[in-house]
């Protein structure tokens, strides 16, 4: 990386790092090509020197007009507008401002413009992702809640017929996400003390990433997946406490899912998510907006359409929905937890789920009052915690 002045004999350089402007908002991304019209727009910011590779490796195309996807695409993610204060406080002072490339990297001799994209109907791709099959003790479970003639004493006998399943349980009920000051030594215990909804929605965290493990992505790109979806998980769960809401639970697994869309889709076109990721660097866009444009459909969707065939509650599929749009939801205080969630773990840059550029905050609402920096230590802190300890409960067969 040198640092060069910005005419034109910097015309055909590749930046090597993001630009921005005084107030913060995203120029340039890192892989563009600067033509006449990016000096025009790097000038009329009063910028007069760029860091460029000073042996470029080759990077996909960047858009014909800088300018428009400035303004458009969200490169301004952090505009201190309509983002909670505890929010915007956590981004400047802990986090990046997009995610690591770890996720999907395209191969070194393979050009995106070289690739097809392969056009799948969103039904195709839930029909596909049916292959997922989930343990037998989850519809054990599933039954035993949903029957009003159920006991305690029938629901821990239905999760107990699954002895790894039931350890799993009985690790997250004494994790330090829970902090229960005794330890929990039966499943009929958990039942009594978290409460049967609440356990019922620790069951599909653990069933969906047991089953979810195994994919056409590559092992690196999976576990970085699920620790985006762990983190993001433990966030929305520490938010919830901090709003000072109930059935923690469901944020928890509201932000385990959130993006188990993608998942589907990834596994369903292979090819094409390369493309559609390449898309997202390229353009500065984020994922779901590269997807609708060329799916016609995005993980959103997908993912709550998936949950519903799954019979899970129609709140949590709502989250999974809206979690980048929360004020479109029927509960937008529930959405905009894993919205804010997503946000803050995207850009602490814990795990990749794909999204390359941190999505920008859509919500009006200040949910979160606290503006304490020991509030902030400790939610900063904690998620880097807690996703340590859930990786290793959850990840591990």
């Amino acid at each position: 990386m040198i640092l060069i002045p910005l005419d034109e004999q910097s015309i055909g350089k590749v930046l090597a790092e993001d630009i921005y402007d005084s107030s913060g908002r995203r120029l340039l991304a890192a892989g563009t090509r600067i033509n006449v019209k990016s000096i025009q727009i790097l000038e009329s910011r009063g910028i007069s020197e760029i860091h460029v590779d000073d042996t470029p490796a080759q990077t996909i195309p960047a858009p014909e007009d800088p300018e428009e996807y400035m303004i458009e695409g969200g490169f301004s993610t952090w505009k201190g507008k309509n983002v909670p204060a505890v929010l915007l406080k956590l981004s400047k002072n802990q986090c990046q401002t997009h995610t690591q490339d770890v996720f999907l990297p395209l191969k070194a001799k393979e050009r995106v413009t070289d690739l097809t994209l392969t056009m799948v109907s969103e039904d195709e791709v839930i029909k596909r992702g049916s292959l997922f099959t989930l343990p037998e003790v989850y519809y054990h479970i599933s039954r035993a809640i949903s029957s009003p003639l159920s006991s305690a004493q029938d629901i821990g006998d239905a999760i107990s017929r699954d002895p790894a399943f039931t350890a799993k349980l009985l690790q997250m009920a004494n994790s330090s996400l829970y902090g229960f000051t005794r330890k929990i030594t039966s499943i009929y215990d958990a039942v009594a003390i978290i409460g049967t909804q609440q356990l019922a929605m620790l069951s599909v965290g653990i069933a969906f990433t047991r089953s979810f493990q195994s994919s056409v992505l590559e092992a690196s790109s999976m576990q970085n997946f699920w620790k985006h979806c762990i983190a993001a998980a433990v966030t929305a769960k520490e938010l919830a406490d901090l709003a000072g809401y109930k059935d923690k639970e469901v944020y928890f697994i509201g932000g385990l899912l959130h993006d188990i869309g993608k998942l589907l889709i990834y596994s369903a076109i292979p090819d094409s998510a390369y493309i559609l990721h390449a898309l997202c660097r390229s353009s500065g866009r984020e994922q779901q907006y590269i997807e609708r444009e060329y799916l016609s459909y995005d993980h959103s969707s997908t993912g709550s359409q998936f949950a519903s065939a799954h019979n899970l509650p129609d709140g949590l599929k709502d989250m999974i929905l809206f979690h980048h749009d929360p004020d479109r939801a029927k509960d937008p205080q529930s959405a905009r937890i894993i919205h804010y969630a997503d946000i803050i773990v995207n850009s602490m840059k814990i795990g990749s789920s794909g999204q390359y550029y941190v999505p920008v905050c859509n919500s009006e609402a200040q949910m979160i009052r606290q503006e304490r920096q020991e509030i902030l230590d400790r939610l900063s802190s904690n998620i880097n915690a807690f996703t340590r300890e859930m990786m290793g409960i959850l990840l591990i067969n």
